[in-house]
């Protein structure tokens, strides 16, 4: 009998383990923490949105939030009561966006004027049909804000949420499949405003953005024009703020645990053992919040997955998000240029023809830190001899078409994405950075390909696995809309895990009101 309750006393148990800190397991361990339950964030091999060198802090991808817009991040911050401090640490970007290329410079402005001008300027003989175009994107995204007010189940799975979701998207613009009003529809093709167009959406999917639907480059283009805001002081402001929402309430977050199996009775998910201790987690829910794949090895059984897979198909990664990091002297950067450009390289390496930059505010010292994302193809990294050995050289080739003084002004240059050590350029030398595993190609985000897209052609894998109470919350559950999917993800897993959780509870305070101890 001691035996048993040493081992109740070496064994924690939570209502709710999230496995993964990238934004969507995030807002689901946040949201579940308010609502009273007990949860475990882990970091499982996530890396942090941000590392610390040669004193500095680097990025591991732009930090620019779109997500402002959205009905459902604005349900989510009332609800985690970060509505004041999101308004005070995240301020709207004017310009939105910028877009250069040698023969276009066209700069997204808030003002309605000011971008008259900036169109006429720059696409005259296309002012009515642009201005056409976003007055049909102002209809669609209308009547997209109202069906992501309402209650339902993104993706919806069980008879009745489709019953909901069917109820729910009768009789609009959009059809099922995402096919149904183009906003863009009706713009030349080969003009390049579409540059305008594509280039947001490329860097606002969780997707393959060559396999959206009209819907979603709608709505991810939106995104861009109005909902980017930007902490301008701490990047990653955001994230670090849900982190330490969940350990100031019921919750603990360890961000050097790793998992090395999720336990399964009876088809039901009953927990997780830590990888190098011998301690084991109870838990009601274990909500996995990393790519799907990570899930399989760490399943007594592998196959628990495939009914998963054979219905909605396995995803699999098409493109990777590389980030190049530079920090030059502020006199280096052009004048004139906004916070978020996207740079289109029409007749250069094939591979980086989009880059997306983002500038940040000078420093103390003078200097002013550049990060870029480029889109590499998983062919490319995965199957070309030193691809990657000479990916920050190609990036900055392209550079300097944009910035003609670069290399007068560039101090130092890294990538969490190549493997490679942080380069001195003034000095000619080169520093080895902590914590080697948590950089090189392994450590990049994948867009995904879905062999079968699910309602409005933007949704992905199910919340719901086949393992009782084992739920996914990840990029992959509605791919389509980006950051806002991922705040949808989150509620509809914190939802199913609040509810699950507060039944249990309730038999369990039933059975025992009922024992008998006479």
């Amino acid at each position: 009998m001691e035996c048993v309750v040493d081992e109740l006393k070496r064994k924690k148990f939570f209502d709710a383990v999230v496995i993964g800190t990238e934004l969507p397991g995030l807002l689901c361990a946040a949201i579940l923490s308010r609502r009273g339950l007990r949860v475990l964030l882990l970091g499982d091999h996530t890396p942090p949105p941000v590392y610390v060198a040669l004193g500095r802090e680097w990025p591991r991808a732009p930090s620019t939030y779109l997500m402002t817009h959205s009905p459902v991040a604005e349900r989510v911050l009332s609800e985690l009561a970060l509505t004041p401090d999101f308004r005070r640490n995240v301020v709207a970007l004017d310009p939105r966006f910028q877009v250069v290329s040698k023969k276009m410079r066209f700069e997204y402005a808030s003002d309605d004027v000011v971008r008259s001008r900036e169109i006429d300027r720059e696409f005259p003989a296309l002012r009515r049909a642009i201005d056409e175009l976003y007055r049909n994107s102002d209809r669609l995204n209308s009547e997209l804000d109202e069906l992501l007010s309402r209650d339902l189940m993104w993706p919806p799975e069980t008879f009745f949420e489709r019953r909901a979701m069917q109820r729910a998207t009768a009789h609009r613009l959009f059809a099922r499949d995402g096919h149904g009003a183009d906003p863009f529809g009706d713009l030349p093709s080969g003009q390049p405003f579409w540059e305008v167009v594509r280039g947001s959406v490329a860097f606002a999917a969780d997707a393959d953005p060559d396999q959206l639907p009209p819907l979603a480059i709608t709505r991810l283009h939106h995104a861009w024009t109005h909902g980017s805001a930007a902490a301008e002081v701490r990047p990653a402001w955001f994230e670090r703020r849900l982190r330490e929402f969940v350990e100031n309430g019921a919750g603990e977050f360890r961000e050097d645990a790793r998992v090395s199996q999720v336990h399964v009775s009876r088809g039901a998910v009953t927990g997780l053992s830590l990888d190098g201790s011998d301690e084991e987690i109870g838990a009601r829910f274990v909500i996995f919040a990393r790519e799907v794949a990570a899930l399989l090895p760490l399943l007594p059984d592998r196959t628990a997955m495939r009914d998963v897979f054979e219905k909605v198909g396995e995803p699999t990664p098409r493109l990777f998000r590389y980030t190049l990091n530079l920090w030059l002297q502020g006199e280096g950067v052009p004048p004139g240029i906004g916070r978020d450009v996207l740079l289109s390289f029409e007749d250069e390496d094939v591979d980086l023809r989009r880059i997306r930059l983002e500038v940040s505010p000078e420093q103390r010292d003078g200097l002013r830190r550049l990060t870029l994302q480029a889109l590499l193809p998983r062919r490319a990294v995965e199957n070309v001899p030193g691809y990657m050995d000479t990916i920050r050289e190609r990036i900055l080739a392209n550079l300097r078409t944009h910035f003609p003084f670069l290399d007068d002004h560039l101090e130092f240059v890294d990538s969490p994405h190549d493997g490679r050590p942080i380069e001195d350029v003034r000095g000619k030398s080169v520093f080895s950075p902590s914590a080697p595993w948590s950089r090189g190609p392994s450590t990049m985000e994948a867009l995904f390909g879905y062999p079968v897209k699910g309602v409005l052609g933007i949704c992905g894998l199910p919340i719901r696995t086949p393992v009782k109470n084992l739920l996914l919350c990840n990029r992959q559950n509605i791919p389509g809309l980006g950051v806002e999917g991922a705040f949808l993800a989150a509620l509809g897993a914190a939802g199913l895990a609040a509810k699950g959780s507060a039944r249990k509870t309730k038999l369990m305070g039933r059975s025992w009101a009922h024992q008998d101890f006479g």
